[in-house]
């Protein structure tokens, strides 16, 4: 835990005016560090935020943590990569997270494990997006 308090620290220095790209990669991640992650996309400089191939211990409450920090004013950018979301339920969650978001105007999904995907996503307005992947 060391290691995430640090990275914590170091959210404290960031150039307001610049924001930083925060890119979280082949890891576990326990709800109690994504909680704290989404605080400081909410509350810091945090332009970009990539969650790719990370192992959530609870994804539902990584979801329901993503929607509030979807609501931050400064975060542009979010990619969801390799992270499987099987469940009708958990995808209808990632939904309304992203139906949350008027800031983030670029977005990247991928292999994320529901075939349903497209059909799940129909009811968000895609058209707020000037980056869609």
């Amino acid at each position: 835990v060391p290691h995430w308090n640090a990275l914590f620290r170091s959210f404290e220095h960031i150039n307001p005016y610049s924001g930083v790209v925060l890119y979280l990669y082949a890891i576990n991640m326990s709800e109690d560090v994504m909680t704290q992650i989404c605080y400081h996309i909410q509350k810091d400089c945090i332009r970009k935020v990539s969650f790719d191939t990370v192992g959530f211990t609870n994804l539902r409450g990584a979801l329901i943590q993503l929607g509030e920090a979807l609501k931050s004013p400064t975060l542009k950018s979010l990619e969801w990569h390799e992270n499987s979301i099987r469940s009708t339920e958990d995808m209808s969650l990632f939904m309304r997270a992203l139906s949350q978001s008027s800031a983030v105007n670029e977005l990247s999904f991928q292999a994320n494990g529901n075939e349903n995907a497209s059909s799940l996503l129909s009811g968000v307005d895609f058209s707020t997006y000037k980056v869609l992947n």
